[in-house]
């Protein structure tokens, strides 16, 4: 019994090929959604450092306490008699969310903003008088990823700002410069 090699390999052959061609269109697949989702978490990172500089930029003086994950502030409304407005922004510690609370400025009711953002860290820190560090940590969560080889990993994205936040109406903590005149 003949065993006829030239009609056994061509269909081995083509069967690899296939093989091959499907297992590159899954890479290539896999590679351009997890490269998306790191994109996304960073932009998400770099998202919530922005609003917590937006949310600062009116402060005028007002007093700044922070926790780890928590930022408290106290901002004046321009106006003679007008009360003052205590502002919290917080990471929610159950779905990674960033949350801030503020009064509604026509009722004075408790209200709040949340921004879904998966936060998995967030940092608020004082270093200096007038310095406000602020690092964000962003996370992705298992049903974002395409599973072709069972990975488990996450993708974590960090974004840092430092604010310096002096205002005219704080006082000046430069010395005059004397030319000796």
């Amino acid at each position: 019994m003949g065993v006829q090699i030239d009609m056994i390999v061509p269909p081995i052959i083509i069967g690899l090929l296939i093989i091959l061609v499907f297992r590159m269109n899954a890479f290539i697949m896999e590679t351009s959604t997890d490269t998306r989702l790191i994109n996304n978490i960073q932009t998400q990172a770099d998202v919530a450092i922005d609003i917590i500089q937006e949310e600062l930029r009116g402060l005028d003086g007002g007093q700044i306490t922070t926790v780890t994950d928590t930022l408290r502030f106290t901002r004046f409304l321009a106006g003679p008699g007008l009360p003052s407005q205590n502002y919290e922004i917080i990471r929610d510690q159950t779905n990674g969310q960033l949350k801030i609370f503020f009064p509604d400025p026509i009722t004075g009711d408790p209200d709040s903003t949340i921004y879904d953002l998966n936060l998995s860290a967030i940092d608020f820190s004082m270093p200096a008088p007038h310095l406000l560090r602020v690092r964000v940590q962003t996370e992705s969560r298992a049903e974002q990823h395409v599973r072709f080889r069972g990975d488990v990993n996450v993708i974590r994205s960090v974004a840092e700002r430092d604010f310096f936040l002096r205002h005219r109406i704080l006082p000046n903590t430069n010395p005059p410069v004397n030319n000796g005149n």
